[in-house]
């Protein structure tokens, strides 16, 4: 897993991939337990949990934590890329039927894809925030254009050669971009948010100009492989236009500024080592009470314990050139060294409370949800915190959504993995504020 991939400010249904682990670890454990001799399993003697109760515990979303830009984004910006995701659609017809696209799996992809982009459209109009707005909006020029560009193969010539083309001009500005991206700043922490979204979009609009030009998508002779190009291409320029915009938009705000590069690395080297003092050492989890393995609390801990085990990432960004985003996986680091030290120890004290019951579930996700409220305000002391508080904020509504629809009372082992969210995010955005007097002195000093 590369550094692009565990943090993505665009897609937040894709967010919490980097704690996809606890599905994982849910799924094997709970398969593991009928050949355990001599462990009793806890999820097997569990009773089902009430799902009346549960329900009413995520019947109302708790407000969003959403990351903070320190720009002033103009809604003319805005207005642009939307009118080029709408540009794109154009050509697209508004409905589809079976003689205009008689392969099945293809209208269906097609119609889904132009769906996204209309819905993108949407999204960018109604974002709370402008930094979610341009995230929307970058999703429908990207959505709008996989679907021109497969109506294109569909209705005309459009190959996926010649759509892969159109990457040359947008490499030249992506490197264009990059030249000129010098890391000014005022205020390190306002600085280190721009920088780290400036990075993640030069990053994201670099994967997708390798896979349209050399990935295997291309090798494919499909309708739906140009459209897949097309799209890849078009997803490189709107991360570019938005990489562009912030970083000048940014630069023109300050009265004075200096080169904040190279207090990034240290920054990001200071905040490792103080991860590396603490972080475990051993494979897995040691000192887990027997009564408390395989259970939610302990599947949260292993998630954590990958996380802070995890020492590569920071310095992967740094040899990448990416100093600000090394900061941040520095910090995140951190974060989960703290989260798993404090659950780890609350795990070993006799007192500790097992999950067996909805309305323990419920007083852990209430945990998740006040430790959050603290980084809903816009603090602009605070913008390191509610930037790294907004990744944990997720794995709360995700598991929230998990328990919407549920039609019967589950039996623990069936929501476990979406109860360790819960476990999990509580520690983590304690952990947050925990931690933020040591990176606040790693920047600024």
């Amino acid at each position: 897993m590369t550094g692009s991939d565990r943090r993505l400010d665009t897609d937040p249904a894709t967010a919490v991939t980097r704690r996809g682990l606890l599905g994982a670890v849910g799924a094997a454990s709970t398969a593991a337990l009928a050949g355990c001799g001599g462990v009793e399993n806890p999820l097997q003697s569990e009773p089902r949990l009430d799902a009346d109760r549960l329900r009413k515990m995520v019947s109302s979303s708790p407000p969003r934590v959403f990351r903070p830009l320190p720009v002033r984004v103009e809604q003319s910006h805005l207005d642009d890329a939307v009118a080029r995701a709408r540009e794109l659609l154009a050509d697209v017809p508004a409905s589809l039927t079976e003689a205009q696209v008689p392969n099945g799996v293809v209208r269906e992809r097609l119609a889904r894809v132009r769906d996204e982009a209309r819905a993108g459209i949407e999204d960018a109009a109604s974002a709370r925030t402008r930094r979610e707005a341009m995230a929307a909006a970058r999703r429908a020029r990207e959505c709008a254009a996989e679907a021109r560009g497969t109506w294109a193969a569909i209705d005309g010539d459009l190959t996926a050669e010649r759509a892969a083309e159109r990457a040359a001009p947008v490499r030249d500005r992506l490197a264009a971009a990059r030249d000129d991206h010098r890391y000014a700043g005022g205020d390190p922490a306002a600085a280190l948010v721009v920088h780290a979204l400036v990075e993640e979009l030069f990053g994201r609009a670099d994967e997708a100009l390798m896979d349209a030009v050399q990935g295997d998508v291309r090798a494919e002779t499909s309708v739906l492989a140009v459209g897949a190009v097309a799209g890849l291409v078009e997803r490189a320029r709107a991360s570019v236009d938005d990489a562009a915009y912030v970083a000048d938009r940014y630069r023109a705000s300050l009265s004075a500024a200096t080169t904040l590069r190279e207090r990034f690395r240290v920054a990001s080297e200071r905040l490792v080592d103080a991860a590396n003092t603490r972080a475990p050492t051993s494979r897995t989890p040691a000192g887990i009470p027997k009564r408390l393995r395989e259970t939610p609390s302990a599947w949260a801990l292993e998630s954590l314990h990958f996380d802070a085990a995890d020492d590569d990432w920071a310095a992967e960004l740094r040899r990448d050139g990416e100093p600000a985003r090394a900061v941040v996986a520095a910090q995140s680091r951190l974060v989960a060294v703290t989260a798993y030290d404090g659950l780890k120890s609350a795990m070993q004290r006799d007192d500790y409370e097992p999950i067996r019951t909805a309305d323990r579930v419920a007083g852990i996700r209430s945990d998740a949800v006040d430790a959050a409220t603290r980084w809903r305000r816009d603090d602009a002391h605070r913008l390191l915190e509610r930037h790294e508080a907004a990744e944990y904020d997720r794995l709360v509504r995700y598991a929230d959504s998990e328990f919407t629809d549920l039609d019967e009372d589950p039996k623990l082992s069936w929501v476990a993995s979406d109860v360790a969210r819960y476990v999990e995010a509580k520690w983590l955005l304690e952990s947050v504020y925990g931690t933020a007097p040591t990176v606040s002195d790693a920047i600024r000093s």
